[in-house]
């Protein structure tokens, strides 16, 4: 049970903190169109980088620990969470947009009632890949010696096959369970969408 909390809480932090920052810099890319196409290279290459690789990097850079683990995760929900915050937003229609200007509708008014509404069915989309990533993040995590992954590790270099089949099994019901919150979230708030009618 140790294990599976110490995973669920770093799949929570880091997923937490990889959704907010894939929503800011979405929301940025399309305001600023400068600032997309100078740092949208590196983020594909941060993503299509292969993360089991990075693990020795991260270790360097941020040590054995809740730090490097939760920076695995960020890098892996961030990019699905940007490119959803992005096309929710460019999927506004201008008439709307337009409206918005003969209304006279402040900032504030247009980023809460149309900006966030209209990216909200996109958003929610890149999250459930969002949090199915951050599970995998967490469970690529090799070092230390808390977690499921270490569980799994372990099992596995001492041929367990019971532990191993067990680690397996909680890590998809982790999968499903946390899946699962995005779900409940996006019947929540997208209730007055046409998919859920």
């Amino acid at each position: 049970y140790s294990h599976l909390w110490t995973t669920t809480y770093e799949v929570i932090l880091g997923f937490v903190i990889g959704a907010f920052l894939g929503i800011v810099l979405g929301y940025i890319f399309i305001k600023v169109d400068a600032l997309k196409t100078m740092l949208m290279p590196y983020l594909i290459f941060l993503q299509t980088a292969p993360k089991i690789a990075l693990v020795p990097l991260f270790v360097i850079w941020f040590g054995i620990g809740l730090v490097s683990k939760v920076v695995l995760i960020i890098s892996m929900v961030l990019f699905p969470v940007l490119s959803g915050m992005m096309l929710g937003l460019e999927s506004i229609p201008p008439d709307v947009r337009n409206l918005m200007k003969i209304l006279k509708a402040s900032k504030w008014q247009i980023f809460s009632q149309v900006e966030m509404q209209y990216s909200l069915p996109a958003l929610f989309a890149s999250m459930k890949v969002g949090i199915v990533q951050a599970v995998i993040g967490a469970i690529e995590w090799m070092s230390g010696k808390q977690g499921l992954g270490y569980i799994l590790t372990y099992a596995s270099s001492t041929y367990d096959t019971p532990m191993l089949l067990a680690g397996i099994i909680v890590t998809i019901i982790l999968g499903i369970a946390t899946y699962q919150v995005i779900s409940v979230l996006e019947d929540k708030f997208l209730y007055w969408h046409e998919s859920k009618n």
